[in-house]
């Protein structure tokens, strides 16, 4: 699954509301069933609203490391403790991107 893909959801077969009363992960109206729900997120939207634009641009500044920022672990893409210059090319990477 790509970096930017989580695909969550539930196994109604192993959840339940009662004695073996199994909820309808699926929404067919029997009990049973799997949810799924895809969304994506690029790396760099730290806003959330589906794009790299420049108030994330601002997020990542106040993370990068040597600006002195504050350490984000959202703005770490190599997830190495540090907001660095391989973290910026990343964003750099998807800057003006949506999804």
């Amino acid at each position: 699954m790509p970096r930017n893909q989580k695909n969550p959801g539930s196994q109604a077969s192993k959840s339940e509301d009662g004695p073996k009363r199994y909820h309808n992960g699926d929404g067919d109206g029997d009990a049973g069933g799997d949810q799924t729900d895809d969304f994506f997120r690029l790396y760099g939207d730290a806003t959330g609203d589906g794009m790299v634009n420049v108030f994330d641009l601002l997020q990542f500044r106040g993370a990068y490391g040597p600006s002195g920022g504050t350490y984000d672990p959202a703005m770490d893409y190599g997830g190495d403790g540090v907001v660095n210059v391989f973290d910026l090319l990343q964003f750099r990477g998807r800057f003006g991107s949506a999804v």
